[in-house]
């Protein structure tokens, strides 16, 4: 029987350790890594009172366009949805009859694969898709549907997440109409 030695015992223990002292850090950078790459970046972030950051959505044409730029110099909301989100469905009809003095964006969730038909049932609007998950990088907690109240100036002054009673939605819809900016 072969005797190890003290000091091969050491080396192979301080082996063992480094590596598991690797291996842990290459796993924590990869973590870290992961989710900076969910995490809304400061520049990206949607933030009440302040302006709507510069985000790409894709138009109907397939071509690039920032959300900060559509209809600027107008009040409009925007809408993120999802063809295939129940709450969307339900939450989204209320905004109808849409006031007359505010512009109507819709950005559909680029992964969605259902059909979009029913946003018809919304008239009018601008639509958009949202190709490269900006509502990810725009939000902490993103969910759909999302409406946010921009004015001329294209600062965002109000917002809601997720369904909502129809007289909030209403609510909030016809206070932003009728603001002053």
């Amino acid at each position: 029987m072969q005797q190890i030695s003290v000091s091969a015992v050491k080396t192979r223990k301080r082996v063992i350790a480094v590596s598991v002292l690797v291996a842990t850090a290459l796993l924590a950078a990869a973590l870290l890594v992961k989710v900076r790459s969910v995490a809304p970046r400061t520049d990206t972030r949607v933030v009440l009172g302040r302006p709507l950051p510069s985000l790409p959505v894709t138009s109907p044409l397939g071509s690039k366009v920032d959300l900060a730029t559509i209809a600027a110099g107008k009040k409009r909301v925007i809408a993120f949805y999802s063809p295939s989100c129940d709450a969307c469905q339900k939450e989204l009809p209320e905004l109808q009859p849409f006031p007359e003095n505010l512009e109507l964006v819709m950005v559909k969730d680029g992964s969605a694969t259902a059909s979009d038909a029913w946003t018809g049932a919304m008239g009018g609007g601008i639509r958009y898709t949202d190709n490269d998950r900006i509502l990810n990088k725009a939000f902490t907690m993103p969910a759909l549907p999302t409406l946010l109240f921009v004015d001329e100036s294209g600062t965002v002054r109000d917002g809601l997440i997720g369904v909502h009673p129809p007289e909030i939605t209403r609510g909030k819809l016809q206070k932003f109409a009728q603001s002053r900016t």
